[in-house]
């Protein structure tokens, strides 16, 4: 199963991955948000009952009107991708869960069922890796080595790997 929140762009790679796992023979189930624009022909798609593209026509990607209608719009928005997504792969019990960062309810799931979860990110800015790290989170050097700010577990994992040698005290 394949679940993704979001807009044109977060569904778009999505709806690809789904073909691409359907025609190598996977039975696939693709739940989405309803309105992105995307092309879903072809694929077994499960709405999760709610849509981005009205909330931006309603309210642009303004983060003081998401503010303002947090609890009116936001947060049951919020509710019905993590239960919507929650309850499709209840219901399709897949071998696999993969999904989007925005689907919360993914991982504690997938752990219910006893089976893998992928998170896929379309751009990588929530996750760090060794070369970058997550947005927003320093403006120094990203390097590694000495100076670098740089989580933890990935300097530990690049010693182990002998990609980076440990930082002098």
């Amino acid at each position: 199963m394949l679940a993704t929140a979001g807009s044109r762009g977060d569904v778009a790679p999505f709806a690809a991955l789904a073909r691409r796992a359907r025609d190598a023979g996977h039975e696939v189930r693709l739940v989405v948000p309803d309105h992105s624009g995307v092309d879903l022909s072809g694929l077994d798609v499960l709405s999760m009952g709610v849509d981005y593209s009205a909330l931006i026509g309603q309210q642009g990607v303004s983060v003081a009107a998401a503010i303002r209608s947090y609890r009116s719009t936001v947060q049951p928005l919020m509710r019905a991708v993590i239960m919507e997504s929650a309850r499709a792969a209840l219901d399709f019990e897949p071998e696999v869960l993969v999904a989007h960062p925005k689907i919360l309810s993914a991982g504690l799931v997938a752990t219910s069922l006893g089976i893998p979860h992928i998170v896929v990110e379309i751009v990588p800015a929530m996750t760090p890796t060794t070369a970058f790290p997550a947005a927003g989170t320093s403006g120094r050097d990203q390097r590694p080595g000495p100076g670098s700010v740089q989580p933890v577990h990935l300097r530990r994992r690049e010693r182990r790997c002998g990609d980076v040698p440990p930082r002098s005290a």
